[in-house]
């Protein structure tokens, strides 16, 4: 029952005015006498009458109660019934947080044994579908009817170890637009939800699963320098207790260092090691009372820089010094060699094909670099005729794009610029503007071909263009390009929800942690782009070529599993709870009251006359 004008009961005032009339007219008594009396005088008088109420009283009572209540809009708040099946959209969060542990079971799959509950309940013939959402929405299972189908569905749901996106919320949203229901199941509501929440159709409910967990995670796992610097490991303490960790750290499958320790409560620790004695994988795992094993273990991959070799040829002393300097910054362990450039040839320098093969990575300068016969090349201000192609010479560019990342706010101004045509088998990495002639071109470029690794900067770096300090952004695509050319082309650390790329124009075999295998194809660029949601070693094979990717996890909002409770600022129209579970319908109670009103009135009518005949027949 409600009200729709609660001001409108002002009008049960009348009331009140009722009664006033009722015990003015009972001030003074009424007596009965006989009429040859009516111009006597009476001595005595007669004791005045009390209020009592008599049924005219309660007849003209209910007839204005019921014309307040009428007035008020009084109404009844009843189920509506079906008009055909519904649509219920169930949306699932499959973050790293979800799949924390909640004793015997984990957070996810008390979100679906809640889905489960909601099913059963159902009418018949409503429909379901299954959203989930993590690094983007995904359409699990479209509308249907068979609650088999749905039943599957929740059992192939599973958390991934990587953070989830309020932007693959807000498209989980959008896929529920029209459904007549939403139910979304999470630890926590997304921020900055309300605004998609207001879009939806149909009403939303939200299922929050999980308890406070404690939670210890690696954060952090930096292997030093074989023989010169010791690595250090972070470990972190989520939980406001007190918590106990065993740290194990192992090069090449063997143990390297053990140790335990305690942890404050939310308070990290710094545990130095090493230095190591040799290169290789290195991997930390945590042994700890935690809820998350995701961020238990972490990688890192030790190169073997010391024993790498490295030439340089430069027609240019100084553009040769920066260079070495450098490789130096990148690798201050590995052998150094220079060569003056005694012709615009690369092959001409050097001896014989034999001799770049001795070097694990070649760097040149102004050079034409058709005939390289080596494993590595990073070639600046290159000339070639094959590929990639050096053209025409710009007099002046700007670079203002870096691959991946925002445009440059402010273009950094550089000399003279190679026009190079690419091959189908490298990527940009940086583009920029040229002038005499105008255009776009590609700056920075890498590429992989069979075992041939190739790196190409397209301006000149001469006047110590590397290391201006106003164009730090040229130093950080230098530092980056010949990073990935001394590192080894077959072992790869990355962190899980990065995507990254394989330069192949073949489809490649991808095994994931679990032992199930993918099968991916290349893109129009002749690239490869995986992005791994679990933790652990994948192995990518593309023809001849096999490389193993190690992937890590570590977020502080998801790896804190404290549950905060949020309220939802929603319309009615939106907001439905437990009290929204069903929908239902108001019916409007104006027109049986004014019908009550009315009979009451027809009532007392009807009594009064029957009262007055009755007085009648008693005088005759």
């Amino acid at each position: 029952m409600g009200l729709l004008s609660p001001l409108s009961l002002l009008y049960a005032a009348s009331l009140a005015v009722l009664i006033a009339i009722y015990l003015l007219a009972s001030r003074y008594p009424r007596l009965i006498v006989s009429s040859l009396l009516l111009f006597e005088e009476l001595p005595s008088p007669v004791a005045k009458r009390r209020f009592q109420p008599d049924v005219f009283f309660w007849l003209e009572a209910l007839a204005l109660g019921t014309l307040s209540l009428a007035a008020a809009g009084l109404y009844l708040k009843l189920r509506a019934p079906l008009r055909g099946p519904s649509h219920r959209v169930l949306i699932f969060d499959i973050g790293a947080a979800m799949g924390a542990s909640e004793g015997s079971l984990t957070r996810l799959e008390l979100a679906k044994r809640q889905a489960l509950k909601i099913i059963s309940k159902s009418g018949a013939g409503s429909q379901f579908s299954v959203v989930t959402y993590a690094l983007e929405a995904k359409t699990v299972l479209s509308p249907t009817s068979d609650v088999s189908a749905v039943r599957h569905a929740l059992r192939s749901l599973s958390a991934v170890a990587v953070r989830s996106r309020a932007a693959a919320f807000s498209a989980a949203l959008a896929m529920a637009r029209q459904a007549d229901y939403v139910d979304l199941f999470s630890d926590r509501m997304p921020q900055y939800s309300d605004t998609a929440l207001r879009s939806l159709r149909g009403s939303f409910d939200f299922h929050q699963v999980g308890t406070a967990q404690p939670n210890l995670a690696i954060a952090s796992l930096e292997p030093g320098v074989p023989s010169l610097e010791s690595g250090f490991c972070v470990v972190r303490n989520f939980s406001f207790r007190e918590a106990r960790c065993e740290l194990r750290i192992e090069l090449n499958n063997r143990l390297t260092y053990r140790r335990s320790m305690t942890l404050a409560p939310r308070s990290q620790l710094v545990v130095p090691f090493g230095p190591l004695t040799e290169a290789g994988l290195l991997r930390a795992e945590g042994f700890g009372d935690d809820a998350l094993s995701f961020d238990n273990v972490r990688y890192a991959y030790v190169p073997a820089l010391q024993g790498k070799r490295v030439l340089i040829v430069s027609s240019d002393t100084g553009v040769g010094e920066d260079l070495a300097r450098l490789v130096k910054a990148i690798a201050p362990q590995a052998t150094l060699h220079t060569l003056e450039a005694r012709s615009s040839a690369l092959s001409a320098n050097l001896h014989s094909a034999e001799d770049a093969q001795r070097y694990d990575l070649v760097v040149v300068y102004d050079q034409v670099v058709d005939e390289f016969k080596g494993r590595s090349l990073v070639a600046f201000f290159p000339r070639s005729s094959g590929q990639p192609n050096a053209g025409l010479t710009a007099g002046r560019a700007e670079l203002d794009r870096i691959v991946g990342e925002q445009r440059l706010f402010v273009p950094i101004p550089l000399h003279r610029t190679r026009i190079l045509s690419l091959p189908d088998w490298m990527r940009v990495l940086a583009v920029g503007a040229a002038w005499q002639p105008a255009r776009r071109i590609p700056l920075v470029a890498i590429g992989r071909r069979s075992n041939f690794r190739m790196g190409v900067v397209a301006f000149d770096i001469r006047d110590h263009l590397l290391f201006d300090p106003d164009r730090l952004e040229v130093l950080e695509l230098a530092l980056k390009l010949v990073s990935e050319l001394l590192a080894p082309s077959d072992v790869k650390v990355v962190a899980t929800g990065n995507t990254f790329t394989i330069d192949s124009e073949t489809s490649a075999r991808v095994t994931l942690p679990d032992g199930a295998t993918v099968k991916l194809g290349p893109d129009k660029d002749k690239q490869i782009r995986f992005t791994p949601t679990m933790v652990g070693r994948y192995v990518i094979e593309t023809g001849d070529f096999t490389q193993s990717v190690f992937a890590n996890y570590f977020d502080a909002s998801e790896s804190d599993l404290r549950i905060e409770r949020r309220v939802l600022h929603l319309p009615p129209s939106r907001a439905s709870g437990r009290k929204r579970n069903e929908q239902s319908r108001t019916k409007p109670l104006t027109v049986a009251l004014a019908s009550l009103a009315l009979a009451a009135l027809v009532a007392e009518s009807a009594l009064i006359v029957l009262r007055s005949s009755k007085n009648r027949q008693a005088s005759v």
